[in-house]
């Protein structure tokens, strides 16, 4: 209705919080369904794309067994598997292990114990990921494409918040999945954080990537709020006390960021 005023950043995550966040089995968790994309909004070849993702994953991972390639390697694959088995995954969420396989390929001390043909099938993992990510797009939320950043952010204090979160979820009242996504969306906002230009220069590379993932940790931060909050068998224990002590100065701090 004309005269009223827009919903604040707050309400607005709060309302994407309770899509994204439930309660299971006296744990908060993450709805896996409403982590995906609308498949209808995406362009026609995406599913082809995601598809020999997928496949060129899995035959990187048989090979990384088979030669019994070093831990960290298969699971760095395994991480990414994870959040690639989402029907339409989000951008945001794929990008933080992304880091560290793009990481691991580009450094030489790793590189130069493997083989050239597993090292250029790794490399080509990441170039379909780009692929894909470009038909992903950053942002997949409705009711939140109006939130934007502060013209001014400051990176150290983005990753600080990004990282308190991601300590405040590793919780006995928090789900394995909800905990590794928030782990996830820690590494992506470093990694969009790293990427600004300079220290004079606050704009990010890639805004809508960092604006997204700052707007999925706020609205997963809230949504765990109101849901730990209404479950007396989660607030009430040590743990659930705890997480939502730690929740809510972060949830003030993450909100400023935004204009």
């Amino acid at each position: 209705m004309a005269g009223q005023p827009a919903p604040s950043p707050r309400h607005r995550l709060e309302q994407i919080g309770s899509a994204l966040v439930t309660q299971r089995d006296g744990r908060i968790d993450l709805d896996r369904a409403a982590v995906s994309l609308d498949r209808q909004a995406l362009p026609a070849d995406t599913e082809v794309v995601l598809l020999s993702l997928r496949i060129h994953l899995a035959q990187l991972q048989a090979e990384a067994v088979r030669k019994q390639l070093p831990g960290d390697i298969v699971t760095r694959f395994a991480a990414y598997e994870t959040v690639l088995t989402e029907d339409v995954p989000l951008l945001p969420l794929l990008e933080g292990p992304m880091t560290f396989l793009r990481g691991g390929v580009e450094d030489e001390y790793v590189t130069s114990a493997l083989d050239s043909g597993f090292v250029a099938g790794w490399r080509h993992l990441c170039d379909l990921h780009d692929r894909l990510a470009l038909r992903l797009g950053p942002d997949g939320f409705s009711g939140a494409e109006t939130l934007t950043l502060r013209s001014e952010i400051a990176p150290a204090e983005i990753r600080c918040i990004s990282q308190d979160a991601a300590r405040a979820f590793d919780n006995l009242s928090v789900s394995d999945a909800l905990r590794d996504t928030m782990s996830h969306l820690c590494d992506t906002i470093k990694r969009q954080t790293d990427l600004l230009a300079d220290l004079r220069d606050r704009t990010p590379k890639r805004p809508s990537l960092l604006a997204c993932s700052l707007k999925i940790t706020g609205a997963i931060i809230l949504g765990t709020l109101t849901c730990a909050a209404s479950v007396a068998a989660i607030a009430q224990t040590a743990s659930g006390a705890a997480l939502l002590a730690a929740l809510e100065p972060l949830a003030q701090k993450l909100l400023l960021l935004f204009a």
